[in-house]
């Protein structure tokens, strides 16, 4: 391999990972703050203390549950890998 190619090849490869840990970092915190807006969603919604409301306190759990299966899978697959 000529050297330039293998230099750039490197300069590629930390601009490449650099950016990846970037990226990473701000899907994490896009979905820490759905997380957060979700507990108040619930925290607001509990405070009424009505019987009505608990299919839509189950139902909001269970959506949270399934974002942060979605979000643990999808980093696993597209970055823990890397």
């Amino acid at each position: 391999i000529p050297y330039n190619v293998g230099l750039e090849y490197q300069i590629n490869r930390d601009f490449q990972i650099k950016n990846k840990d970037v990226v990473k970092q701000r899907i994490d915190n896009a979905f820490l703050s759905i997380d957060k807006v979700m507990d108040e969603t619930l925290a607001a919604i509990s405070s009424f203390n009505n019987n009505k409301l608990k299919g839509l306190i189950d139902n909001i759990n269970k959506l949270k549950s399934e974002i942060s299966n979605s979000t643990n899978c999808f980093v696993s697959d597209n970055f823990d890998n890397f």
